[in-house]
């Protein structure tokens, strides 16, 4: 999939490694724009991407994710919960916006 977007030539860079990963770093240039689409079901926990995506977007800037979301949790239900898709929900509450 890389090597398609990067023969378009429409992309300032390209990376590939574990998004947890890219995300701990400390990069120099900050991002007015982080898109994560279909990423979070993939994922029950979110804690470590919400603090990547803080430290690395600009002041101002805009995160934008789609998720599934858990419309009717039980009250003492975890913030997050494997689906019978084997994906991951999260509760409205735990998600930021």
């Amino acid at each position: 999939m890389l090597n398609l977007e990067r023969d378009k030539k429409i992309y300032d860079d390209l990376q590939q490694c574990e998004i947890n990963e890219f995300l701990d770093q400390d990069h120099p240039q900050k991002w007015d724009l982080i898109f994560a689409s279909e990423l979070f079901p993939y994922f029950g926990a979110l804690e470590d991407i919400f603090a990547g995506v803080a430290r690395n977007i600009e002041k101002n800037g805009v995160f934008l994710f789609s998720a599934e979301v858990l419309t009717e949790p039980a009250s003492n239900t975890s913030p997050y919960i494997m689906s019978e898709s084997c994906r991951f929900a999260h509760t409205k509450g735990y998600l930021p916006g």
